[in-house]
Formats: structure tokens, C-alpha cells, sequence
């Protein structure tokens, strides 16, 4: 027995030091492979964000230039007018302001006073600003001075300005949409670690970093707190990852401290895991054999052998299956958020794009109302060299005067002739309801009625004194200058700077068109996906790719109307795998010879003693509780990583959420049977605990519930398994709405062919509710007598003893159900007539009082029940007894074995056949 215990001792021990040394030897290595790829993402988006930010920089101050250009060219237009204009009053003055959207101003005259102002704070705030130069109220103040002396000073509103800026092409914005890797990103923080800007707007100007201290450093990797009032703030938010100065502030790029722990744990330690549940099972199998008389030493070797080689192949097949998977998952997941990002910049893009022309349409209504108040008051004075001089000093196109009946009085352009024309798929045609009041109209590009280019034109109706429509003024806008301000916005620099990986590359194809708008090799803008291409990406799910003859692993997003996709050339994704596989091999292997070498210690040739402890059965039982447990950790470990992606929306997807949630191609390949296997396992262990639950609650249970418990556990069994295929064929490629709707027709097909099984299953389900049988019920079918031990769907299983009968429902129809829990055995045995009656029924009550002990389950002693019959052959006696109604079989065995016992003893001849009925009390 000593000896016994120091080999289950030093089986565990080497066990244990097994698995530590897996993760010396394999977590260690693929930590520092982790921070590795995590220092070269963030390098790479290091040289990507140095080539941004001084694109940015310059798109910043484009709008800025042009926002510029078109305050001065309102304050010319103003100017203009007063010193063209004999009488220009206060009233008039601030009409003008309030028409071109001027928020403010005033007129002074050459010494200095002032002639009339739309807000006598406006001086105020224009003297505050020569000052501090950055007033609080945003407003950009522009001044002119007249030939005649006078001072204009214009304010404008940069509110707008910032906000298209904040939104589009400020550094800080954009710096927010850079990736990482699969799920890293970049904000901006103040040396002081003050959060500027943060992809999280939950987080407040009470949390910031800290820089000064960082955690941990590694392979240039630091890990930086957030310091927040909140702890869970602090847990999610901080980061992993570098600084980059730029500014005067810092880049922080990396990822966050749970996403970064994930990432090195999660994988790092599957392998020891896997390892550990390899030996468990392998420990627990060794000790049953130790504590049975297991066998001979040449038996052991043979069952040490084997289980070593399964235990070899599981441990090589599972790892090099997990890294294949990971490894595929990852680039899988990597191209599904590139093409996610290119995707939501694109939408982004047009977001932006309408924003930004809306606000310059809007900057050109007011050139256009300033060239109508010009062109329509001086129509008698002006030439064309004037009116090519305004359309400079506003910075338009051309300008035109539309006289009531919709021809051109006026214009600097080559067509001075044009009349509004009345066709209705006319360009000009648009403008005629200005002649007849409508205020103004910005027409989109189109082309236009006589160049035949791409044109945009906006018109204002004039009115004369008596405040009718007379005319109206139309400008030809720079659409030059709108390209510029829109192709300011980046989408192209974006999407070819989106990819950190430099294999990864990034297409937006028009869906109407083909043709290829955007893309990471501006070489290929503008070609046209070939149609077998083109067919081939249509798909919304993930997957490899045959893309000009090439395979890729690709990730595909709609974002109307374009078709977005992002691929990788395909890699070989079991290269540089076989190494971990290979040392769990060996730490195992190495193991398993530890544990031959204490088993086989002291375990003699000639014992051959009957092995009493069915190993087999227990391994089998082990096996189950281990698969059980692996399910329930990925169970877990999946909602947990739920709820982290839930708090924390930037936090990238496990391998798990990504083959669970499916968005990969339909068709058979490594997901698909992963998923498969996935659900299988998942599916197999619910419904393995639900059973048990069941078996439990049907054993503390009234027999109706048990009877719903096993029929709840034969309808489980039954939809698992259909779900299985289901879902299973899902992802293979199969249509499974096909499927279903073919149902109806299958249904009556099979109703036809399988009459009999429906009228099983109905008849079943008669027998439950009405409660014609219960699980624990002794009952008669068909001359078979036995206990009901279970009620099917389809059939009913009823045993006794050994013998089990199975029985279709619907052949269920003739029962005798004896309930109860005490049952009362009749028996009737045969006499010879000539028998003396009163001397053998003397002999019966001596004797039968003392049976009580002798028969197995009995209430109390038999009894003699009197005559039952008398015929001409022989006179029938009858015996009871009470008993178990559980014990009923060997109740009757014993009682009439004691009965022929009392009848040898006292020379009773018996007769005939006995006649066995069993009642219910």
C-alpha cells in the first residue's frame, strides 16, 4: 500500500513538472513573439503617421486659405457697393451684413469715428481681438480701406470653419483613425499625459496617463496607467504601446492593457493547458490501473504504449491545429477590420464630402447675392471688362444678368446671347422659376447647355423698387476649387496609409461601374475588375480569394456604392508551426516515460490477478468530465471576451467570437469544420448537463415526472442532433433555407412513408398526458409482465430482471398497470378431491404465519384466503400475501416455493396448475 501511494506521489509530481516545463518552454517564446509583432505593428504605423501628418497639415490650412479668400471677397463686394453707391445708410448697411451672413461690422470715416455699425459691441470685441488675438467669440475680423478715407471692418464667424476642420483634416482627428494591427490604435495626449484626443469619448478631462512611470518595458513596449477616479476605467483604458512626439504633445499608439494580455495570454497559455488535460487524463487512467489488480507487466506495457501514442497524436494534431486556426483567424480578422475601416471611411468620406460642399455652396450664395446687388444696380454703367473685374474680385466663374424674360443683359462670358431655355431636360431650365420670385437656387454639376462641360451654376432673383421679381443673377462656380477642398479630405492618402501590414491591400470598386475608385496602389486607380473578379468578390463574407489569378485571403464590406475589399497574399499557415507542436511532444513524451518507469517499478511477471476495477468504463467517464470542463471554460471564456468587446469597443475579436460569429465564406474549408466542431462539442456538453440535471430531478420525482424528464432528454436528443446537421450544413455552403422550404413537401412525403412512426409518436404522447403508463409502473403487455423503465417518443421500454421488451406506442393498447407501492400476490394452487380440507387447511394456518422472514419485500405474514373453486379433478385453495410492489417478482418466487415445502412436509398432494394473479390494494 506504501508503495502504491509513492507512485500516485511521483506520477502527479512528474506530471506537474511536465506542464511547467511547457511553459518555460513554449509560453515564454510565444510571449516574446507577441511583443515582437506588437513593436513592429506600431513601428510601422510610426513611419505611416510621420508621411499623415504633414499631408494633414497642409489640408488643414487649405481650408483655412480658402475660408480666407472667400471673407475677403465678401468684404470687396461690400466695399464696392459703398463706394460705388451715392447713398449708403446705417439701415442699409446692416441689411447687407445680414444678406452675405456677415456676423457683424462697422463703417468709420477717415478720422476715426464711426458711421454706422449692425452692434455697438462689435468695436468692442474688434480692439479685443487686435490685443489678444484669439477673441473668445470666434470671429475673424477683416478690414478695407476706401479711396475716399473711410474704414470697412468686417467679422466673420469661424465657428463653421472649425468645426469642418475638427471633423475632416485637423491631425488630431485623423490620428484617431489609424489601426494598429488587428485591433491597436492612436491618441493624443499633452506631455503631462492629458488626454487631446481619444477614439473613447466616455473619457473626461479627469483621467489622463502616466507617462512618467511606466509599468512594464519590453522589446520597446511600455505599458502606461490610466489614471482615472473610476478603477474599471483604469483597467480598460490604459495602454500598451510607445509615444511618438509630435507637436509639442505625444502619439500614443499601441493597444489596451486587457487587449494586450489577451493577446499574450490567452494563446500563450493554451498550449501548457492543452498539455495539462492530456496528462490528466493520462494520471487519472494510471491510477485506476494502480488501484486495480491490473495485470501482468507485459499487459502494462502494452496499455502504457498505447495510451502514449493516442496521447502523441492528440497532443501534435490539437496544437498544430490551434496555431493553423489562430494563425488563419488572425489575418482572417486582420483584412475583416481593414476592410471594416475602409469601409467606414469611405461613409465617413461621404459624410464629409456633403458637409464640406454644402458649406461651400453656401460661401457662393453669398458671392452670388453680392454680384446681383452689383450687376442689377449699375446694369446702365457697367461693361463687360467691369463685370470680368467682379467675377475676379469674387472669385467665380462668370457672371451673368438675366433680364424678366430669361435672356442675358450682361456677363463676362463668351455667351453673352444665352437665353434660359424651356426644354425640361434642360440645364438652364432649372432658373426660370427665379423669374417669377423664387428667392435663389444651387444647382448641382451638370452639364452645361452650350460648352458641354461639367458645369454649377447659382442664381438669385432680383427685385426692382416696387419688390418684384424682375430678373435674376447667376454665377458660374469654381468647381476647381471644390475638388480641392473635397480631395483635401484624404480618402485617398487614407486608404492607401490604412494598411500597417505592408502584403495587405485595399480596393473600394464602384459597383456600377467596376472600376477600381480608391485603393492602397494608387496604380491601380481607375482599372476595371474583370467580371469573373467581379463575381467572385460579391460575397459579404470573408475568405480566400481567387483575384486576378492570384489567390488571396480576402475580407469584403459594402459601403454603396462601393464594394470594399481587402485582402493578403495567401501564406503558407502552417510554416514556422511545427515547433511548439513538436516540444509538447517531447515534454509529454519525456513524461510518459517517467510515469512507465514508476508504474512498471515493482510490478512482478506473475501477477495475473483478475482485474477487478473496469478501467475502460472509468477512463470513459473521465474523458466526458474533461470534455465537459473545456466547454465550459470556452463558454466562458467567450462571454467574457463579450463583455470586454462591449465595454470597450475598440478591443479586437478572439479567435473563438471570430469562428462563432461566422463571417467567413460559406464553403467547406478550415472554419467551416472548425465551427462544426465547435458546435458539436458545445451542443454534446449542454445537452450532456441537461441530462444529468434530468436524471437527478427524475430520481427525487413522482413517476409522471420522471416519465417528462426522460421523454424531455429522447426530445433533446433528437433536436440536438438535427440542429447539428443544421447549422453544420450551414457552413459548408449548403443552402439551408432550400432546406426548409422543401420541409413541406418532405413532411408529406415522409408522412406517407412513415405512417406508422407518426402514429408511434402521437400514440406516445397520449400515453404521457393521460398517464396510461408512468415510468416505474408493473404492468402486463402482451403476456410480458415488467416495470415500465422507459417512455419514448416512439416506443416504450418495459424490463424485468435481464429482460427488457421494447414495444412500439401505437401496439400499446390491451394493459394491465398494477400502481401502487404495495401490491398483493394471489396465488391459487390445486388439491386432490379426496384430500382432507379441514387437516390441510390446519397445516396451512399452522405454517404460514411463520413466512413473513422468508419472502423478500413481504408486509406482513401470508395468509390462507379459503376455497376458490371445486371441480371434478381437484378443489382450488387461495394464499395472499402483501408486499413491495418493487419486490413483486422474487415475492412470488419464495411464496411459492414455500407453499410446495409445507405440502412435502405434510403429504399434500397438489393438482393442477397454479394460477398466479397479482391485485392491486
Amino acid at each position: 500500500m506504501k508503495s502504491r501511494k509513492w507512485k500516485v506521489f511521483w506520477i502527479i509530481t512528474a506530471g506537474f513538472l511536465a506542464v511547467i516545463c511547457s511553459v518555460f518552454l513554449v509560453t515564454f517564446p510565444h510571449m516574446e513573439k507577441s511583443l515582437s509583432n506588437l513593436a513592429e505593428s506600431i513601428s510601422a504605423s510610426s513611419k505611416t503617421l510621420r508621411n499623415m501628418l504633414p499631408e494633414f497639415n497642409g489640408n488643414e490650412q487649405l481650408f483655412r486659405e480658402t475660408q480666407d479668400q472667400m471673407n475677403r471677397s465678401v468684404l470687396r463686394g461690400l466695399a464696392y457697393q459703398i463706394e460705388h453707391e451715392e447713398v449708403f445708410s446705417a439701415e442699409g448697411f446692416v441689411a447687407k451684413c445680414t444678406d452675405y451672413g456677415i456676423e457683424g461690422g462697422f463703417v468709420t470715416a477717415p478720422d476715426g469715428s464711426i458711421l454706422y455699425s449692425t452692434d455697438q459691441n462689435i468695436p468692442d470685441s474688434y480692439e479685443a481681438s487686435l490685443v489678444s488675438k484669439e477673441p473668445e467669440s470666434n470671429l475673424l475680423f477683416y478690414t478695407e480701406t476706401l479711396s475716399d478715407g473711410r474704414t470697412i471692418v468686417l467679422a466673420f464667424s469661424s465657428e463653421e470653419l472649425e468645426a469642418i476642420i475638427g471633423s475632416s483634416v485637423s491631425w488630431a482627428n485623423r490620428i484617431l483613425g489609424v489601426r494598429i494591427g488587428k485591433s491597436g490604435f492612436a491618441c493624443v495626449v499633452s506631455r503631462d499625459g492629458d488626454i487631446i484626443a481619444h477614439p473613447e469619448t466616455r473619457l473626461s478631462s479627469e483621467e489622463h496617463f502616466d507617462l512618467e512611470h511606466p509599468r512594464i518595458t519590453a522589446h520597446g513596449i511600455s505599458v502606461y496607467m490610466l489614471e482615472s477616479p473610476d478603477p474599471i476605467y483604469t483597467y480598460n483604458y490604459s495602454m500598451a504601446g510607445k509615444l511618438i512626439p509630435f507637436r509639442g504633445n505625444y502619439i500614443l499608439c499601441g493597444v489596451t492593457f486587457p487587449e494586450y494580455l489577451r493577446d499574450i495570454l490567452s494563446t500563450a497559455l493554451a498550449f501548457p493547458l492543452l498539455l495539462f488535460l492530456v496528462l490528466y487524463v493520462n494520471i487519472r487512467y494510471l491510477l485506476l490501473l494502480l488501484s486495480g489488480s491490473a495485470a501482468k507487466k507485459t499487459d502494462l506495457r502494452r496499455r502504457l504504449a498505447v495510451s502514449l501514442l493516442i496521447s502523441l497524436i492528440i497532443t501534435f494534431s490539437a496544437s498544430l491545429f490551434l496555431q493553423v486556426v489562430s494563425n488563419a483567424a488572425l489575418q482572417m480578422a486582420t483584412v475583416d477590420a481593414t476592410a471594416e475601416d475602409t469601409a467606414d471611411s469611405l461613409n465617413r468620406y461621404d459624410e464629409l464630402k456633403k458637409y464640406v460642399t454644402q458649406w461651400f455652396e453656401k460661401e457662393q450664395l453669398k458671392k452670388c447675392r453680392i454680384a446681383a446687388d452689383i450687376l442689377y444696380n449699375g446694369q446702365e454703367e457697367l461693361s463687360r471688362s467691369d463685370v470680368r473685374s467682379i467675377s475676379e474680385m469674387l472669385g467665380t466663374v462668370w457672371c451673368f444678368l438675366y433680364n424678366r424674360n430669361g435672356n442675358v443683359i450682361l456677363t463676362d462670358s463668351p455667351y453673352d446671347h444665352f437665353s434660359l431655355s424651356r426644354k425640361i431636360d434642360s440645364q438652364s431650365v432649372a432658373f426660370r422659376p427665379l423669374l417669377e420670385g423664387l428667392d435663389h437656387l444651387i444647382q448641382k454639376p451638370m452639364e452645361d447647355d452650350v460648352s458641354g462641360r461639367t458645369m454649377q451654376y447659382i442664381g438669385v432673383s432680383v427685385r426692382n423698387d416696387k419688390d418684384l421679381a424682375d430678373g435674376l443673377v447667376q454665377i458660374a462656380v469654381n468647381l476647381p476649387q471644390l475638388k480641392e477642398l473635397t480631395d483635401a479630405l484624404g480618402i485617398q492618402q487614407e486608404i492607401e496609409n490604412i494598411s500597417i501590414n505592408d502584403s495587405e491591400i485595399a480596393y473600394a470598386i464602384e459597383l456600377e461601374s467596376k472600376e477600381i475608385r480608391y485603393s492602397t496602389e494608387p496604380e491601380m486607380v481607375g482599372l476595371k475588375v474583370g467580371d469573373d473578379s467581379f463575381e467572385a468578390i460579391g460575397s459579404r463574407f470573408n475568405g480566400y480569394l481567387n483575384f486576378d489569378g492570384s489567390i488571396y485571403i480576402s475580407g469584403i464590406r459594402r459601403a454603396e456604392p462601393y464594394l470594399i475589399l481587402a485582402m493578403i497574399p495567401k501564406r503558407n499557415v502552417t510554416s514556422d508551426m511545427l515547433l511548439f507542436p513538436l516540444v509538447l511532444s517531447g515534454v509529454l513524451l519525456a513524461a510518459f516515460g517517467v510515469f512507465a518507469l514508476i508504474v512498471l517499478r515493482g510490478t512482478k511477471e506473475e501477477d495475473n490477478r483478475e482485474e477487478t476495477i473496469p478501467a475502460g468504463e472509468k477512463l470513459g467517464l473521465i474523458i466526458q468530465r474533461v470534455f465537459f470542463v473545456v466547454c465550459l471554460l470556452l463558454t466562458l471564456w467567450y462571454f467574457s471576451m463579450r463583455f470586454i468587446n462591449l465595454d470597450y469597443p475598440h478591443s479586437g475579436t478572439s479567435l473563438l467570437e471570430f469562428i462563432v460569429h461566422g463571417n467567413w465564406q460559406r464553403e467547406p474549408n478550415l472554419f467551416s469544420f472548425t465551427y462544426s466542431l465547435f458546435l458539436a462539442g458545445f451542443v454534446t456538453a449542454g445537452v450532456g448537463l441537461i441530462n444529468r440535471i434530468l436524471n437527478q430531478l427524475a430520481k427525487n420525482s413522482v413517476p409522471y415526472v420522471q416519465t417528462i424528464c426522460y421523454l424531455i432528454k429522447n426530445v433533446l436528443k433528437y433536436l440536438s442532433v438535427l440542429a447539428i446537421l443544421y447549422y453544420c450544413l450551414a457552413q459548408f455552403g449548403v443552402d439551408t433555407r432550400t432546406l426548409l422550404a422543401s420541409a413541406g413537401i418532405l413532411s408529406l412525403i415522409i408522412g406517407l412513408g412513415a405512417k406508422d412512426l407518426v402514429t408511434d409518436i402521437l400514440a406516445g404522447l397520449f400515453i404521457i398526458f393521460e398517464r396510461t403508463l408512468e415510468v416505474g409502473d408493473f404492468v402486463t403487455v402482451d403476456g410480458f409482465s415488467g416495470f415500465v423503465q422507459e417512455i419514448g417518443l416512439r416506443t416504450t421500454k418495459i424490463a424485468l430482471q435481464s429482460n427488457v421488451k421494447i414495444l412500439n406506442n401505437a401496439d400499446i393498447r390491451k394493459v394491465v398497470n398494477r400502481k401502487g407501492s404495495k401490491q398483493m400476490v394471489v396465488i391459487e394452487l390445486g388439491i386432490a378431491p379426496d384430500e382432507n380440507l379441514e387437516q390441510v387447511e390446519a397445516v396451512f394456518n399452522r405454517e404460514l404465519p411463520s413466512l413473513k422472514e422468508s419472502i423478500p419485500g413481504a408486509l406482513d405474514a401470508p395468509t390462507y384466503g379459503g376455497l376458490a373453486d371445486i371441480t371434478d379433478s381437484l378443489c382450488k385453495l387461495r394464499f395472499l400475501v402483501e408486499c413491495e410492489a418493487s419486490k413483486q417478482v422474487p415475492a412470488r418466487a419464495a411464496f411459492l416455493r414455500e407453499l410446495k415445502l409445507i405440502a412435502e412436509r405434510n403429504s399434500i398432494c397438489l393438482r393442477g396448475k397454479q394460477i398466479d394473479v397479482l391485485e392491486i390494494e
